[in-house]
This record gives structure tokens, sequence and C-alpha cells, in this order.
């Protein structure tokens, strides 16, 4: 008798648990102990056209270890995505969401990885050659395709617990035209703020919508143009409303096959509430370039890329635009069982003098790592923050010494 679940188990399943568990100690306005366990969890189903994933994440974390009173802070993450392929055509759907408590002053410095958050973690994978057409995210200069990338705390640091909430729902399309050009085009809603009516004087509620489109061009073997269109609104729960609208002109080109550059130009438009109470109307030109190489080194693989952009971005916390700079760079080394990386990110506002939102902020990290076995490694490392608010320092110069074990089991994988 044929198993019913046999046209649903076709293909691919595969399913995978893990963890990490971290200690750190964290020197700012004072220094204090922590410790935080990460489990999650990974579930994958794949058909001929079809793809479905489901990931599972949880950050336990207790703080101070060193002295009473103690704290359990818990901040869960899940997120669904669903991808039906045609011939030429890809629809992806996803859900997202975060909930927890968290302490925004300290999260600079602590493993980002478990979070969402983009991270430079240790690692001892291969890696890959450098893909023509990945192209630098201007909110956050990173460059997308290329791996994990500088720590950055974008969300405004407050010493005291918070009760917070992130959600997102995401559709995307893309469409081959022929072999060399593509069209692709994203919406998505997002809600994320402070939970408790305490906590929303610090971190009001910011929802809106942001769609995305736009063409992508294979010119030669060596080269790759885009054109991108983006539309983004917010509101949060005082009333604030602003919104960002960006045309950007990107050119990749790979100069070796292990190093590859981007260049990208643009004019974005925003509005947003004055300090006067006046509503502001801007113009900005936009840029993003950056750098990425892999080469061998002392018998091993070594990698550095360098990034900077110039764009309009959204503050989370006030729902205004803040019109930015942002560098990154990291480097990074590794040979059989044994990885060395460094990385430094920052972000600077442009704004005026009479800005009361102009937010700049510092985030890096340096570690090493070592695999004992394939899913089991140790590593430990150095972690920076650092924030303004106009020229008044919202988080000191923090940094954290941290030890870290990582465990990565695949439970089950089959094909058929």
């Amino acid at each position: 008798m044929p198993s019913i679940f046999g046209p649903i188990l076709a293909q691919m399943v595969a399913v995978a648990v893990g963890g990490r568990t971290e200690a750190r100690a964290i020197y700012g306005e004072d220094k204090h102990y922590e410790a935080s366990a990460r489990p999650n969890a990974q579930f994958d189903l794949r058909w001929r056209r079809d793809s479905l994933s489901l990931g599972y994440g949880a950050s336990l974390t207790v703080t101070p270890l060193e002295s009473e009173p103690r704290s359990l802070l818990i901040f869960q993450g899940a997120n669904l995505n669903y991808t039906h392929r045609w011939k030429l055509t890809s629809l992806t759907v996803g859900e997202s969401f975060g909930y927890g408590r968290l302490n925004f002053q300290t999260l600079g410095v602590q493993d980002p990885n478990g979070l969402g958050l983009s991270g430079n973690g240790t690692g001892t994978a291969k890696p890959p050659p450098v893909p023509l057409g990945s192209f630098i995210d201007p909110q956050t200069g990173a460059i997308t395709g290329t791996g994990k990338q500088p720590v950055i705390n974008q969300i405004r640091g407050s010493d005291r617990q918070v009760l917070y909430q992130s959600f997102a729902t995401n559709i995307s399309v893309n469409h081959r035209i022929s072999a060399a050009a593509t069209v692709f085009g994203a919406a998505s809603y997002f809600v994320s703020g402070a939970v408790e009516a305490a906590d929303s004087d610090l971190y009001p509620s910011v929802k809106g919508p942001i769609f995305s489109g736009g063409t992508w061009y294979r010119l030669t073997g060596a080269d790759a143009l885009s054109t991108t269109a983006t539309v983004q609104y917010a509101m949060s729960s005082r009333s604030v409303s602003s919104w960002i609208a960006m045309v950007t002109e990107g050119w990749a080109h790979r100069l070796t096959p292990r190093t590859n550059t981007q260049l990208g130009v643009g004019l974005s438009g925003t509005r947003t509430p004055d300090p006067s109470g006046l509503t502001r109307y801007s113009i900005y030109p936009t840029f993003n370039a950056g750098i990425t190489h892999f080469t061998r080194l002392a018998s091993g693989k070594f990698v550095a890329g360098f990034t900077a952009a110039s764009a309009p971005s959204l503050d989370l916390v006030s729902a205004t635009v803040d019109p930015r700079l942002s560098f990154g760079a990291n480097v990074g080394w590794s040979r059989h069982k044994f990885s060395t990386n460094a990385a430094l990110f920052t972000s600077v506002s442009v704004a005026g003098e009479g800005s009361t939102t102009a937010f700049s902020s510092l985030g890096g990290s340096a570690g090493v790592a070592y695999a004992l076995t394939k899913a089991l490694s140790v590593d430990g490392g150095l972690r920076l923050s650092y924030q303004t608010l106009q020229r008044t320092t919202l988080v000191p110069f923090t940094y954290a010494l941290f030890a870290g074990l990582t465990l990565a089991i695949p439970v089950y994988s089959d094909v058929r």
C-alpha cells in the first residue's frame, strides 16, 4: 500500500537543532557578568517547485551573574517562508516575529546571531566565490550575498529592561526575462516597539509598509547592472509619520575570480517632521561602494571587505528620517578547524545642528574559533558598542569579553 505521505515528503526533508551558550564580561558605565543560552531549530521541506522553511530560536540571558537581584531576559523569535517556482518565476511569502525582554544598552555587545541581527560570526566554512551582482544595502551598508556582516545596533540604547515586539510580513516575486536579465518586486509590512505603556516613551510602536522593485542585468561575465526603487512609509504611536523614496543605479564589476566591486548612485526624497513642528521635505543624493576579496594566505583562506554608503534611514524610535553615512570593514582568516575574524561598522548622522534626532552608532567585534567536531565549536573574543544622539552619549563606550560554545546537529535529512 503506497504511503499517503509520499507526495508530501517527496524530494527533501531536513531538520536541524542547535544552540549556543555564552558567558561575557561587560565593561561600560559599570562592570557586570552575563550568561546566555540560545537554542534553535530549523525545519525545511522542498519539492520540485515548492519549498517551505520554518525556524525558531530563543535567547535566555541571566544578568548580572555576580550579584542580586538577578534577572532572566527571555526573547523568542520565529520565521516561516514559503516559495513556489514556475519555469522563470518564483514567488516567496514569509512571516517573522520576535517577542520578549531586551536591554538595548548591552544588546550591541551580545551575540547578534540569535536575534536575527547582522553579525560577523566565526566559522570554518569554505568561502564561496564572490557573487557577481551582490549590491550594498543602503540602510546598513552591508554587501548582500557575501556572508555575515559587521555588527551594528541601530536601535537606541537605554539601560532598562524592555518588553519588545517586532513583526514583519513579506512577499516577493522574481521573474527571469532572459539568461541575462531579471525583474523583481517586493512588499512588506512591519511593526516594532515596546509592549508595555511604561516603556512606550522610549520605544513607541512604529509600523508601516515598504515597497521595492527593479531590474538586474548581466552585461558580461564580469559586469552587471541593477536599477532599484524603494518606497517606505512609517508611523509611530505618537502620531509621527515619515516616508522615504529612493532610486539607485548599481554596477557590479568582477576584477578577478575572487574580487568583486560594487558602485551605486541614486537620488532620494523624504518627508519627515521638523523639530519646530513643521513638515520638512528634502532631497538627498545617495551612493554606495564596496569591495570584497577572497584569497589564500599562509596555507589558509583569507577574506576582506569594505563598504561605504550614504542614504536617509528611518529611525525606529522616533519614526523620523535621519540622513546617515555608513562605513564597514571586515577581515577573516581560516585554516582547517581554526578561524579568526575582525569587523568594524559605524553609522554617522549628517543632520544639521537643529536636528533633535541625529543618531550615530559604532559597533565592532574580533574573535577566534576552533571546531572541535563537525557539530561543536568553541570561540571567544571582544565586542564593542557606542551610541550618540545629537552629540549626547546614549551608550558610553562599552566592550565585552566573551567565550562561547556552539552546537549544530542535523537531526534528520531525507531525499526522495
